[in-house]
């Protein structure tokens, strides 16, 4: 349910791009598709690193997978300088009426009151980052072919409750 549709989809969609004659394909996957590498923990990830997706969920196959495809077929055209992939943290910031992605469904939880925050935690990105991330991938000519981790500091749960209780008290 997951893997296909988003191997195909990226293959389809680059593929079009290429076909019609785009300068560039700014294509985002996710962190998940490089933290799943089995590095030791105190190692820091970076775009080199790669998940292997025989150890982790569907989601983060998902991603890796689609992202290894999508590599593939500018690979195999000649053209990998024309693909920049973009590999985001959990996302947060300003949304679109009607968002209800998984990173906001989680704060939402959290300002609905939770009887308890489970310990665990992301690195966070701002979306206005992630946005600019893309234009910048879309006109550096250096970013062809490259992959681009975006993301912030590591918050627990418990801090991200803790920082929306000061920020916005009447929404929590």
């Amino acid at each position: 349910e997951l893997i296909r549709p988003a191997v195909d989809g990226a293959t389809r969609v680059i593929g079009a791009a290429l076909d019609a004659g785009v300068e560039r394909v700014v294509m985002t996957s996710s962190v998940a598709a490089i933290r799943g590498s089995g590095k030791p923990k105190e190692a820091p990830y970076t775009e080199d690193d790669w998940t292997d997706v025989r150890t982790v969920a569907a989601y983060a196959q998902s991603k890796t997978l689609a992202e290894e495809a999508a590599c593939a077929l500018v690979d195999r055209r000649g053209e990998r300088e024309k693909l920049a992939v973009i590999n985001p943290s959990a996302i947060l910031g300003p949304v679109m009426p009607d968002d209800d992605s998984f990173s906001l469904e989680g704060i939402q939880r959290l300002l609905d009151g939770m009887p308890a925050v489970p310990r665990i935690g992301f690195s966070w990105v701002d979306v206005r980052d992630v946005s600019a991330t893309h234009i910048a991938a879309m006109e550096n000519p250096a970013a062809g072919g490259q992959r681009f981790i975006a993301s912030g500091e590591f918050r627990w749960l418990i801090e991200v409750s803790e920082r929306l209780r000061e920020r916005v008290p009447e929404l929590a």
